[in-house]
């Protein structure tokens, strides 16, 4: 069974490291009357999930029990396009999992899409239309580009300059900025194409391509860099050996007990009078707030960015770097046509904690509002989600100690890390007409465009005319055909009842207006088609 070009709906899974998210999408089927194709694209009656935990990446030690912990997914899928499940079997479905998936050894990262490829190839739990390849863990680059795709395609800014062939030329087109849990992506085009590094060539369908500068940080999500983070306490707390002493029960601010003899640490992105207990490298741990500063935080997030790792990469590339050695070219001007920057992902869930006042926000508000975020002891920190609703509480209290850390750390991120100045603004929204902003719409809007598609193309006037024009002498000539047919006929019969043969014609015979010794009057009697 093949995709057709009447397929109408494909499904893609965001494989992320905190979760797997469904989306389904639909676009009007590829039958067209232009060389080459125009776009096909996603409309706007988009379907998602929300995030089901965890993410695929947990089950690098049981990748056997990965394919059932998608059903839930395929079956919103199923309940989304009820009434069509004649046509599932035309529909794709891909699964491309991110930077989770990435920062597993090769062999994991195997086991566990090759579960998935077995789940989804089995029509029983996916029916719905699958090849090999549309399960596997994309590269860094490839999510950056796909984000960079979604929201240029979303301000109506991709789709009209990829129009054509050749390369780009574009007059205006917006940056994108994600941050995952275990990955951060910047993407942005250059308009005088001076690019010496992570490049990627973007081409939707068989239109003009992009240039488009696009990097991808491993590790540095904002779950990575807390956990990079706790590597660096609890080196601190080894040295120090500051235990808590030999109690047998004490519990932390979740009500988790601490192990007796724990190290103790203090983080000063965690507010005062909370503290949490982990487990790493087998020795347990109590990290505990300190007194609640902005710049103390950042004096923590800051290093976290690696820029000691920079001494080559500003050497080789004249200090056009951004952190952990990456080449970055200057940052478009800002205000300008390409020097706006949109952000998705965790920047998202930031704007929400830091109650921005608008969607649009330079770093200074950015930097104030994370003070006064970083200034909020525990007590204070719940007070203010009990004035949220309830389903909201429940669902920020897991994480809201580290409000502090993950807005400081994404303002580290862009101002110290890709180079934004006070001054510039990022613009984070979640939804533009009905379509979610996330990386996978642009994946989806990639893969459409490579799937088949029919020429039907309609007559025009001048084909039109001649058409009519050769039919209308085709109807002509049977008209003729079929008088003569029907005389030659009636002429032979009236012959035979006179005794003429049909061979046996005299030059006597003849009449100057008969043919065949049959007379004008004769064959005037004969009735014409008209008159039947």
């Amino acid at each position: 069974m093949k995709i057709t070009w009447p397929t109408q709906h494909g499904l893609i899974i965001d494989a992320g490291s905190t979760g797997s998210r469904m989306h389904v999408y639909q676009w009007d089927a590829r039958r067209f009357d232009t060389v080459p194709p125009p776009f096909s694209f996603p409309l706007t009656s988009n379907r998602w999930t929300n995030r089901l935990a965890p993410g695929i990446s947990a089950f690098a030690d049981c990748p056997q029990n990965v394919g059932t912990s998608l059903d839930s997914l395929i079956s919103f899928a199923r309940e989304v396009l009820a009434g069509k499940e004649h046509q599932f079997k035309y529909f794709p479905i891909y699964l491309k999992a991110t930077g989770g998936m990435r920062q597993l050894s090769p062999s994991k990262r195997e086991a566990i899409i090759d579960e998935v490829r077995k789940y989804m190839m089995n029509k029983t739990t996916c029916p719905f239309y699958f090849e090999h390849d549309f399960a596997r863990v994309v590269s860094g680059e490839e999510e950056g580009i796909y984000g960079w795709t979604a929201i240029n395609f979303l301000l109506g800014k991709l789709l009209p300059a990829s129009a054509g062939t050749g390369t780009v030329d574009a007059n205006s087109s917006v940056g994108a900025l994600d941050l995952g849990g275990a990955s951060a992506q910047i993407s942005f085009f250059v308009p005088d194409q001076d690019i010496l590094a992570n490049m990627f060539k973007l081409q939707i369908g068989a239109q003009k391509h992009w240039n488009v500068y696009v990097h991808s940080f491993l590790y540095f999500g904002i779950n990575s860099a807390r956990d990079r983070l706790h590597d660096t306490l609890t080196e601190e707390a080894q040295a120090n050996k500051d235990r808590t002493g030999k109690k047998k029960q004490v519990t932390d601010s979740m009500n988790a007990v601490v192990p007796s003899g724990s190290l103790r640490v203090t983080n000063p992105c965690l507010p005062k009078g909370y503290e949490e207990s982990f487990r790493h490298q087998g020795k347990d741990y109590v990290v505990e707030g300190a007194t609640g500063s902005f710049s103390l935080c950042m004096d923590r997030v800051v290093p976290l960015l690696r820029k000691d790792l920079n001494s080559w990469c500003n050497f080789a590339h004249n200090h056009q770097c951004s952190f952990a050695g990456v080449y970055q070219p200057d940052l478009p001007p800002a205000p300008g046509n390409f020097g706006e920057f949109y952000g998705f992902g965790t920047f998202k869930d930031i704007w929400k904690m830091l109650a921005m006042p608008d969607v649009k926000a330079n770093m200074s508000v950015y930097k104030e509002r994370t003070e006064a975020m970083c200034a909020l002891d525990w007590d204070a920190l719940q007070h203010m989600n009990k004035q949220k609703k309830k389903k909201k509480r429940e669902k920020s209290l897991p994480y809201l100690a580290h409000y502090c850390f993950v807005a400081a750390f994404g303002y580290a991120l862009l101002t110290e890390g890709y180079g934004f100045e006070a001054s510039r603004n990022l613009t984070v929204v979640s939804k533009i007409d009905g379509l979610k902003v996330t990386w996978a719409l642009g994946a989806m809007l990639y893969e459409i465009n490579a799937l088949p598609w029919e020429y039907a193309k309609p007559p025009t006037w001048i084909t039109a005319f001649i058409g009519s024009f050769l039919l209308n002498i085709l109807l002509f000539a049977g008209v003729i055909f079929f008088l003569r047919k029907s005389h030659l006929s009636a002429a032979a019969i009236i012959n035979r009842k006179r005794g003429i043969s049909s061979t046996g014609l005299g030059s006597s015979d003849r009449s100057s207006d008969g043919i065949g010794g049959v007379s004008r009057s004769s064959y005037q009697s004969i009735p014409t088609s008209s008159q039947v």
